[in-house]
């Protein structure tokens, strides 16, 4: 039987030059598949604040900030970023809301070899990052070579 049914969807597939499945050898999932919102998902496809707070409590993070949110590099995906107790991170919301992907996840655009992932991120922590310039080591305690590559600035209160 399985056989039969191979040879009718090759046979198919070569007397139309396409899958008997309309042009797709899978069907794709609904959030990820072509429809009325051909380039612009916003038209079809939202997520409330509400929503992602509803989401955050679901995975036990009621108390995180949400910093923004807005389409991610992936069709079919919601970026999130948040800050959860001084933590900035980012996850990924599908559009039917029942899945999130998370983690040590990172979304790279396979042509230019760029991690989307990594520079989101990056954006999103710039204005954390100290400029080591700015901090005034006139009257520090140095231990170890003054001219050392690499240096630790430690700050304490000895109050």
């Amino acid at each position: 039987m399985r056989i039969l049914l191979l040879l009718v969807l090759a046979i198919s597939y070569f007397a139309s030059g396409e899958p008997a499945s309309g042009g797709q050898l899978f069907s794709p999932s609904p959030a990820f598949a072509s429809g009325s919102c051909d380039t612009d998902c916003t038209k079809c496809h939202t997520i409330s604040t509400d929503e992602v707070r509803n989401i955050l409590a679901k995975i036990k993070a009621p108390d995180a900030k949400i910093l923004k949110v807005q389409m991610s590099p992936v069709r079919g995906l919601w970026e999130v970023a948040i800050d959860n107790k001084g933590q900035r991170g980012l996850f990924y919301v599908d559009f039917s809301k029942k899945y999130i992907v998370g983690g040590n996840v990172s979304i790279i655009e396979v042509n230019a070899a760029i991690d989307k992932t990594k520079e989101r991120l990056d954006a999103l922590n710039k204005d954390r990052r100290i400029n080591r310039s700015l901090i005034p080591l006139k009257d520090a305690l140095v231990l170890g070579d003054k001219k050392a590559a690499n240096k630790v600035i430690v700050f304490t209160d000895p109050d």
